[in-house]
């Protein structure tokens, strides 16, 4: 159930050279990147198909059939409220954009009033305020929101853990109490010391996995794209749910894990190259030779320090 009211209007769109079928557009697109598999690079073709997939359910969601200027705008308003910043969300529609005039170079396309530009990137980390009081109200009881709820604590807690690198954690990952990963996007190696909270949460989940992951995500072992995708946009959606159960002041989203635990840290006290080391930033060099001879001591500390401040004691 969507949760705010589209305003098609689609049977008086004065500019008609301004409108396409959704669904003839999505076959189209569909079948011009299988008839162009060796043309354009795989970064390229997947931009291309997530984008698709995106406006499909969109589609399927809304009951958009007919894509103009109006219903391009709720599209993007759809995005941003799926967890999309609003970068990612132009990049979706300058992939549209870019097949639409592909394949119908003699038509106006229906984009002209959407967001298609790139922005400066705002740090985007929940307030220690609005992140107390998100600790102190009662776990939800329904088991999918307790689990959008627990993934999102455990990725606080342990040091901002990306929901890419969470999502595919497994029992292998653990060794005794510290969470070693590479991060899909840096191949950085990170060490996480595991707090209490963070154990308790993994027990809560222990044998409910067929595929040796720490949460009950995906049925297989290693997830299609498109799967991961579809599974993001629910956790995207819970944690949004989770806001509006708890009338939060700030929106929770997959992506303000990371920033969240680096504001913890540092009001906590933490070094700031110790935060820098935790996130995995490895394009400040400076910071990195100095953080290489850090001791999981140090790390333990710091993880203490968060745990401290959010549920008011050691761990």
């Amino acid at each position: 159930m969507l949760h705010f009211s589209f305003n098609l209007s689609l049977g008086h769109c004065h500019n008609v050279s301004k409108t396409m079928e959704t669904a003839k557009f999505i076959k189209a697109a569909e079948e011009l990147l299988c008839l162009s598999l060796t043309e354009r690079s795989a970064s390229t073709r997947k931009n291309y198909l997530t984008a698709i997939n995106s406006l499909k359910r969109f589609s399927s969601e809304s009951g958009l059939q007919i894509m103009d200027n109006n219903s391009m705008l709720n599209y993007q308003k759809w995005l941003l409220q799926e967890g999309k910043n609003r970068n990612t969300a132009s990049c979706y529609i300058r992939s549209l954009r870019s097949l639409y005039n592909m394949l119908y170079p003699e038509k106006a396309h229906p984009f002209a009033d959407v967001f298609t530009g790139c922005t400066k990137t705002e740090k985007r980390a929940v307030p220690v305020d609005c992140m107390m009081r998100f600790v102190n109200f009662p776990p939800p009881l329904s088991s999918e929101h307790r689990l959008w709820y627990d993934i999102f604590m455990f990725s606080v807690l342990g040091m901002g853990i990306p929901f890419v690198d969470l999502a595919h954690l497994s029992k292998n990952n653990i060794h005794e109490n510290i969470l070693k990963y590479e991060r899909r996007k840096t191949s950085q190696l990170i060490t996480v010391p595991i707090v209490c909270e963070m154990r308790e949460i993994l027990e809560r989940y222990e044998g409910r996995t067929s595929n040796g992951k720490l949460f009950p995500l995906f049925e297989t072992e290693e997830p299609s794209y498109s799967e991961y995708q579809n599974i993001l946009a629910r956790y995207n959606r819970g944690l949004r749910k989770l806001s509006q159960k708890y009338n939060l002041p700030c929106m929770l989203t997959s992506y303000v894990a990371r920033h969240t635990w680096a504001s913890l840290a540092n009001a906590s006290g933490v070094n700031l190259k110790h935060i820098s080391q935790a996130l995995g930033h490895s394009s400040v060099k400076t910071t990195e030779i100095y953080l290489v001879c850090l001791s999981s001591s140090v790390l333990q500390r710091d993880s203490l320090l968060v745990a401290k401040m959010l549920y008011g004691r050691h761990t």
